[in-house]
């Protein structure tokens, strides 16, 4: 490969690790600590803040138009850019028009965030989640006190759905530890709150139930009769239920429909009423991933049927089952109920029967949240009834002395290795420093690009990954000393030892890339993180040593018109 091409090659890799970590440096460095405090906020906090800061602006206009003359020309300019952007402005527009503003930049920067680095429990805190299994469910079938072997068997199930659920966010080295009833989760980085309540209490629970014409019809007549005053008081996981209880039969129910509102989250838009019976339970799905949909281009659930057991221990095969609903109840109306919840659009009449088993959600869904349904419907519902006690934000688990400590010893270290490769190899040792920053660069764009969370375990693998690259440049030296004593020119010199130390190099790698990528998959926590750091790591040391390193010898061959080698701190003889 020519010298043009290696360097065309090493511009593209370097616009690349800019885009990658570009996010990284806007969220740590040009954001305010005010934008990103209120951007790690759950949604109602966003909206109430958008809210505060609406009746703010508001004011300082009021203000503002009170106490200045009419004739001003300051007065007249803002009046007339105000009425460019809001067109016919009023109070209310106003008002709605700047919450928009704080909501949509405060969500923006929410979603910004998830494309950066983040740091660790031990580095900035994260959050801590407290949980208890509520055991009601069980009472009726033995009694109050609920045998310990159940109580045992159903919270050791739920904290294995936990452990499958929060490891699908990433490699984010969660901590779930049980005590007795109760399980306590610790997430590190400034997780979604909101986000996380979602994916840990999410039943999981998706049944198909068709809707029940006839009960519509009187729940719509009765609500016409009383349209203030038709919903019987009810607690948030309680069924809903009507002030007169004989407008619908036993095997009727009436359910909420819901759809988005502008800040992403759950409101009810309507009613409607179904059988109580499922036609079809969720024990019959295998899988379920996000897709998009090919005609509206929205995000979609896709989930697969198979075989499940019932309640009598018989095997029933789901996408047989799904088939005979669809075939029997053509022209019916069939309903998506998940976690007793209907979505926008979920509703979908039966045109013809539907075989192969794979069957797709649509609803009102962000990508967000298909991706966690998509989790918490792999996962299967939970065992029992789990309830969150408490939940706040934690501070790191090392003390400040101790991160600044440890943060110090790896500056001096690194310090000293820079010093040594400059000391023993001059020249040489400046390139082996420049693509040693280079190969930093670039594992830190990729762990950012991937929404890694950098612990102090993940930063060992990133010494490690220092050493290696140090070490692949020793040998490239040593091999290159070796050719120029036997009287080669420089530029013999440096394609003869980069041509040898290659196989050596890439053996070395290789075998560890290996051992970490397994590692990586087959492990969790910070074993987990400290792999994956060292797989990237040991792929960018590679291209550093081979690649960024021959190609800085050339350019100083071809442009200085270097003729001998600075690679010793002695004299080659």
């Amino acid at each position: 490969m020519s010298v043009r091409s290696r360097v065309i090659i090493f511009i593209l890799l370097l616009l690349l690790a800019v885009m990658f970590i570009s996010p990284t440096l806007q969220w740590y460095i040009l954001i305010p600590e005010d934008s990103k405090k209120n951007a790690l906020s759950s949604i109602p906090q966003i909206r109430r803040y958008a809210e505060i800061k609406a009746v703010e602006e508001q004011k300082k206009i009021q203000e503002f138009s009170k106490h200045s003359d009419e004739s001003s020309p300051v007065r007249q300019l803002v009046v007339k850019m105000l009425r460019t952007v809001y067109k016919d402005i009023s109070e209310r527009d106003f008002k709605t028009a700047v919450e928009k503003y704080y909501r949509d930049e405060t969500l923006y920067l929410k979603d910004f965030r998830n494309q950066t680095l983040q740091l660790g429990l031990d580095l900035q805190g994260g959050m801590y989640v407290a949980i208890k299994a509520d055991f009601k469910a069980f009472e009726k079938e033995y009694g109050s006190e609920v045998p310990d072997w159940l109580q045992e068997e159903k919270v050791q199930q739920a904290m294995e759905i936990l452990n499958s659920r929060i490891d699908q966010f990433g490699v984010t080295e969660p901590q779930i530890r049980r005590q007795g009833n109760r399980i306590t989760v610790e997430l590190p980085g400034a997780a979604d709150p909101e986000r996380i309540r979602k994916v840990i209490m999410g039943k999981g629970r998706l049944n198909f139930h068709l809707l029940d014409k006839e009960g519509v019809e009187a729940f719509e007549t009765y609500k016409a009769e009383h349209p203030n005053d038709f919903l019987a008081p009810t607690g948030p996981a309680e069924p809903l239920k009507l002030n007169d209880p004989n407008i619908l039969k036993p095997e009727q129910m009436l359910i909420g429909i819901y759809d988005k509102d502008e800040y992403g989250l759950d409101k009810r838009v309507g009613f409607t009423v179904i059988q109580r019976e499922p036609v079809l339970r969720g024990e019959a799905i295998q899988n379920a991933y996000p897709d998009i949909d090919r005609q509206t281009g929205k995000p979609i659930v896709v989930f697969v049927l198979g075989e499940y057991v019932d309640e009598e221990g018989k095997k029933i095969d789901g996408a047989e089952e799904f088939y005979k609903v669809t075939d029997q109840h053509q022209g019916k109306a069939l309903a998506v109920v998940l976690d007793d919840k209907i979505k926008s659009r979920s509703i979908a009449n039966i045109s013809e029967a539907i075989s192969g088993g794979v069957v797709s959600i649509r609803g009102e869904f962000t990508k967000a949240e298909v991706n966690d349904l998509a989790k918490v419907l792999r996962t299967g519902p939970l065992p029992v009834v789990l309830n969150i006690e408490n939940q706040s934000e934690v501070g790191p688990s090392l003390g400040e002395d101790m991160i600044r400590e440890g943060l110090n010893a790896i500056m001096i270290g690194f310090l000293l290795i820079l010093a040594f490769m400059i000391l023993y190899y001059k020249g040489a040792g400046i390139i082996a420093n420049m693509a040693l920053f280079f190969n930093l660069f670039m594992l830190v764009s990729i762990l950012s690009a991937t929404g890694f969370t950098l612990t102090l375990t993940s930063i060992a693998g990133i010494i490690l990954t220092v050493g290696m690259s140090v070490d692949a440049n020793v040998i490239i030296f040593e091999r290159i000393k070796e050719e120029y004593r036997l009287g080669k020119s420089r530029q013999a010199a440096i394609k003869t030892g980069f041509s040898k130390a290659f196989w050596t190099i890439l053996d070395a790698n290789v075998t560890t890339f290996i051992a970490a990528f397994i590692l990586s998959l087959l492990s969790k926590g910070s074993v987990q993180g400290f792999a994956f750091t060292l797989a990237v790591g040991i792929f960018t040391s590679f291209i550093s040593a081979i690649f960024i390193s021959r190609l800085m010898f050339d350019f100083v061959t071809n442009v200085f018109k270097a003729s001998r080698l600075s690679i010793s701190w002695r004299r080659i003889s």
